[in-house]
């Protein structure tokens, strides 16, 4: 939404004015939270998922760099490692990117393309002392993974949640990451009727399709292979998509504020997304895990320009469900301007939402960092 309100003060700066903004909307949010306490309580007792055991594949020599590193390790190495991303360890995690590796951190316009070019964006990504990232969750894999974090900040809290997917070489360097920090602020439903908007002018699918799908029904249990059959067949010809998803499945998408807890609430967010014609998700690059699988998209919206990228982590349980989602798309602004003014005045923690966990937010426990 425009801060830009004809009510606003012009004798007003616009960096303080949204920093004023900011405040009296973090404000709103905490005092929300705290009639809201009780029952998140009782709810992210019930719904926090655990990581499961890494699958065997994922150990395979067959799929592993030359040199036996494989994504999951690199991150547990960097991304892991107790002290975090620190100015004296920026000459060691340049070095752990390969020379023509590029790094999509989607806050910003320009992706970082080649090792200096990547040097001098972790200088811009360090964080303040009392600051850290946490990883929350790591998918299985061999040349590529995803994995949710964290940031907390001494005194503050859980700070912005965030994920990042991660491919590495042959020899075990970083060739490509793509990473993106949940918005400042949620759209919500807003952005549904937004689309909605943007093509209530589209056809809608023929009959034929549905029923082509019922055919070729497929019962994939691998979290990749579930991820290519939801925006493959599924998205293409329609189908049950909701069968795929554990009774106590929890869906992050981060254009809201509360997670999706369950699958009946999860059918019903779906169900709305579905109804909307001429918005199209495309895959680009899926991890090769089978536990937990992260993979970068773009949403083609029909007589756009340009689509909107983003990062997603599926993670299964032991019967094949889908239990665990987190989806992040970029902000349309770069950087987003109230969060670039966040940065500034409280850089270890980016997004107006209570300091207290959601549902899903497993705060560094996972067994996989161990």
């Amino acid at each position: 939404p425009s801060v830009s309100k004809p009510w606003a003060p012009r004798s007003i700066g616009a960096p303080l004015w949204l920093g004023l903004l900011a405040c009296l909307q973090e404000r709103k949010v905490r005092r929300a939270a705290v009639a809201r306490s009780a029952n998140r309580r009782a709810v992210l007792s019930a719904a926090v998922i655990p990581v499961l055991p890494a699958s065997p594949s994922a150990s395979s020599a067959s799929g592993e760099a030359s040199s036996g590193t494989t994504a999951p390790s690199v991150v547990r190495t960097l991304w892991g490692s107790e002290s975090g991303l620190t100015a004296q360890a920026v000459e060691q995690w340049a070095a752990a990117f390969a020379d023509d590796c590029v790094y999509e951190d989607l806050y910003y316009a320009e992706a970082a393309v080649g090792r200096d070019a990547v040097k001098a964006l972790l200088r811009k990504k360090l964080l303040p002392p009392g600051s850290r990232l946490i990883i929350d969750r790591i998918s299985d894999g061999r040349l590529s993974c995803g994995f949710t974090w964290h940031i907390e900040q001494s005194g503050t809290g859980i700070g912005q949640r965030g994920l990042s997917f991660l491919k590495v070489d042959s020899r075990g360097l970083i060739s490509y990451i793509r990473e993106v920090g949940e918005p400042l602020f949620k759209a919500g439903e807003l952005t549904e009727k937004l689309l909605e908007a943007l093509t209530k002018d589209q056809p809608a699918k023929s009959p034929e399709s549905a029923s082509q799908a019922g055919a070729a029904q497929e019962t994939p249990t691998t979290a990749g292979g579930i991820v290519r059959y939801l925006y493959g067949t599924v998205q293409q010809a329609g189908g049950d998509a909701v069968r795929f998803y554990a009774d106590d499945v929890v869906y992050e998408d981060m254009n809201y504020e509360e997670p999706f807890v369950g699958r009946s609430q999860v059918e019903a967010f779906l169900g709305r997304f579905q109804k909307i014609e001429g918005v199209t998700f495309v895959l680009e690059e899926v991890s090769d895990g089978d536990q937990a699988v992260g993979f970068t998209y773009h949403i083609a919206v029909a007589g756009q320009p340009r689509g909107i990228r983003g990062v997603t982590f599926y993670e299964v349980d032991g019967r094949g469900k889908v239990c665990y989602v987190r989806d992040v798309p970029e902000s349309p602004a770069k950087p987003p301007p109230v969060q670039q003014l966040a940065r500034l005045i409280r850089p270890g923690l980016r997004r107006l939402q209570p300091a207290s966990p959601l549902p899903g937010d497993v705060c560094g426990q996972d067994p996989l960092l161990r």
